[in-house]
């Protein structure tokens, strides 16, 4: 298997991967999603591949950091304002 990021998958594959992530049934995933998941050896039957949790634990760590990041440079923008 070639290394995959997050930003390699479609939209319907970080989807796929966050509801079997969650312990969804793998049915409410987008079937050409879960196949092409399956062939880059992301889901081994109907769960998530080692690989494929640490995808989504960085994505999910990424989007965390960017949140916090932006609301700090917020905070010192109003900061800066209000002086």
């Amino acid at each position: 298997m070639t290394d995959i990021s997050w930003t390699d998958l479609n939209s319907a594959e970080q989807h796929a991967i966050a509801v079997l992530g969650a312990g969804i049934s793998p049915e409410l995933c987008n079937a050409a999603a879960f196949l092409a998941l399956r062939r880059a050896g992301l889901v081994r039957g109907s769960h998530l591949t080692a690989k494929a949790e640490q995808l989504r634990h960085d994505a999910i760590l990424e989007k965390l950091q960017m949140s916090v990041e932006g609301s700090t440079t917020t905070s010192v923008a109003r900061k800066n304002r209000t002086r």
